[in-house]
């Protein structure tokens, strides 16, 4: 038996309908298929999945750049730590403060979030990175970003940039995977798998 894992949303969905009408395994059966067909079958339903990635700076221009594709017709999936931001489980002045002290690493360890973002990558057709301006460097790209970067390049998924390629000690690398900059033009995001 292979177990496929439902994504947050189907669950939240079956539990909810489930809770007002009693009936949670035939329902939760049938968003757990409904996900199998999504994530085993993209082509059928030609959905293209889009997994942001970013400096948790950048959560809130994140946000509305996954507005924008979902009205795209584009899944979008975000950095766990922005979800959390969004949802107010804890503030961008934490994160800041917590990097600043070298405690952030805790966080990351704690909810496994390389990993977990990993696998998000790898469920998606590509990756969409948030390049703005940081530490007066224009269109930065920090080390976790690099580090997804470089695992979609890995599971050979396009690597799409909003803005140009930084300067920056690592730009050669970032080079060697080949990103397709978009320029801050969405549409020019290829919503075919």
């Amino acid at each position: 038996n292979t177990a496929y894992p439902v994504p947050l949303r189907y669950t939240q969905i079956a539990m909810a309908t489930s809770d007002m009408r009693g009936r949670c395994t035939k329902l939760s059966f049938t968003f757990s298929f409904l996900k199998i067909i999504l994530t085993k079958s993209p082509l059928i339903l030609n959905i293209m999945k889009i997994a942001i990635c970013g400096s948790l700076n950048f959560t809130h221009e994140i946000k509305k750049i996954a507005d924008e594709l979902l009205i795209m017709g584009i899944e979008v999936s975000i950095p766990i730590s922005s979800e959390k931001i969004l949802r107010g489980e804890f503030s961008l002045d934490e994160i800041k403060q917590e990097k600043e002290s070298g405690k952030f690493a805790d966080r990351a360890i704690k909810y496994d979030s390389i990993r977990a973002y990993w696998e998000v990558i790898n469920n998606s057709s590509a990756i969409l990175v948030a390049n703005f301006d940081k530490h007066n460097i224009q269109n930065y790209i920090g080390g976790n970003t690099f580090l997804e970067m470089g695992f979609a390049h890995i599971l050979n998924k396009p690597i799409y940039l909003l803005n140009d390629i930084p300067a920056m000690i690592y730009t050669d690398e970032i080079r060697a995977m080949q990103p397709i900059v978009i320029n801050g033009d969405l549409v020019k995001i290829n919503n075919k798998e």
